[in-house]
């Protein structure tokens, strides 16, 4: 089995992987189960053109970013994934349909409202309505504390404990704030008192899926009354910053229940993670969608996740499984042939693995 990783010059940050270096380790994972791995950066849409034209139908293509430029260096950007899609190649992760829909927060939450989907009450102020953003926050059904955030940006970007405001005083100051730092449209949410859950979703090619369901939070920063910023994204994990398995069913059949529906009504392909809170009387709510969940070994959310709900194995078996996994749905979805070392060695086969047989060679 074949994969190319296409990187996008200057658009790496919302991929997959976001550095050369992390690049190299997922490489050499695949590598080692048996997966011959490419990779090349694109800078403008006449090189991406050139390179699928002379791409083989049988190799699956991982888009590592959501645009590429039209012409090398230029402001102007097209969907990598639709120009892949439009030569017919095989795809690794969603169609440009799903990303854009899950990349802006408050399309996405429009959509999982009207499919019945729970989330947070939220308004949104975009930047040319700077003057009525008093209007817009009695207008709508938001009740205080609330969270401002940007609405197309990962990462938690532009979040400090400041993004948590109590009045309308404090949250028409800080979403004209964000607008005029960020140059972006902004959602402000009502607040959920819990500790954040996230939900990690697999398909694999018999129909089955696989939920990972843990919580996510900072000591010093408790859920019932604080939020996690961009600062607590990115710190390392350790003693300050963990992650441990759910194990509430209130809130675990809560999630069979409503993650499968999302990933039906926005079209996700093989994986994602969604991330929510419980409100105050114990509802999980939806804030967030990933189209690109990190894969960057070790400190991604998806891998600590994956290594804490299978804690007998060593984390990097634990990350070769993950990547097994989503090339394995991505290659059912297309008629490729699986490898052997693909089916037998996945998530959905880790619990019957014996602990620590990983060996780095």
């Amino acid at each position: 089995m074949k994969v190319k990783i296409i990187n996008s010059k200057g658009h790496w940050k919302n991929g997959w992987i976001s550095h050369y270096e992390d690049l190299e380790v997922m490489m050499a994972a695949l590598e080692r189960n048996g997966i011959e791995v490419s990779h090349v950066e694109v800078d403008s849409l006449a090189m991406l053109n050139k390179i699928l034209s002379q791409s083989n139908p049988q190799e699956l293509i991982l888009p590592n970013a959501y645009y590429v430029d039209v012409e090398k260096g230029s402001k102007e950007k097209a969907w990598l994934v639709d120009i892949i899609e439009s030569y017919g190649l095989p795809v690794i992760g969603s169609d440009k349909t799903t990303l854009q829909n899950v990349l802006r927060k408050d399309v996405c939450q429009k959509i999982l409202k009207s499919h019945g989907i729970p989330i947070p009450e939220f308004a949104v102020v975009k930047t040319t309505q700077l003057k009525e953003i008093a209007d817009i926050l009695r207008n709508s059904a938001l009740s205080y504390p609330a969270v401002v955030k940007l609405t197309a940006e990962s990462g938690s970007k532009g979040m400090t404990d400041d993004s948590l405001v109590d009045n309308e005083k404090e949250a028409t100051q800080q979403i004209h704030q964000m607008i005029t730092t960020f140059r972006s449209d902004v959602i402000i949410e009502d607040f959920l008192p819990s500790t954040d859950i996230t939900v990690g979703y697999y398909a694999a090619p018999q129909g089955q899926t696989q939920l990972l369901t843990t919580y996510y939070a900072v000591e010093g920063k408790p859920g019932e009354t604080s939020i996690m910023g961009q600062k607590e994204r990115f710190m390392s994990w350790g003693d300050l910053k963990q992650m441990t398995i759910v194990r509430d069913e209130h809130i675990l059949s809560q999630v069979r229940n409503i993650v499968p529906e999302i990933c039906k009504v926005l079209n996700i392909r093989g994986v994602t993670r969604v991330d929510g809170r419980l409100d105050s009387k114990g509802q999980l709510r939806i804030f967030d969608v990933n189209g690109f969940p990190a894969l960057v070994f070790p400190e991604s959310v998806q891998l600590k996740q994956a290594s804490v709900c299978f804690s007998h194995l060593d984390e990097m078996e634990v990350y070769e499984a993950l990547l097994n996994t989503i090339v394995m749905n991505a290659a059912q979805r297309y008629n490729i042939k699986i490898p052997k070392r693909l089916q037998e060695f996945n998530l959905f086969q880790l619990s019957n693995l014996p602990q620590k047989t990983f060996h780095n060679t």
